[in-house]
């Protein structure tokens, strides 16, 4: 559960950011993909961000233009944050 303004986020920034996550679209699903990018690049953020069902938070260096990574594949070749 999230709270309202964390769940609008994918059509409203929330902290500059802006949100998106996605199931893997089985019934009953086991997978997700949550990702993350910066609503202005290089003024609001300048990395993004995404997690699997590992929930191990990764990230990249950001782009203009980037939307938030919603699938595994996309996900998996980014840098583990430690």
């Amino acid at each position: 559960m999230v709270d309202f303004n964390l769940g609008s986020a994918k059509a409203t920034p929330k902290s500059g950011y802006n949100l998106d996550a996605a199931n893997d679209g089985a019934t009953p699903s086991l997978a997700y993909t949550a990702g993350a990018a910066p609503q202005t690049w290089n003024q609001t953020g300048n990395r993004d961000f995404c997690s699997v069902q590992d929930a191990v938070l990764r990230f990249k260096q950001g782009a203009t233009g980037d939307a938030p990574e919603v699938t595994s594949a996309g996900c998996l070749p980014y840098t583990i944050m430690q």
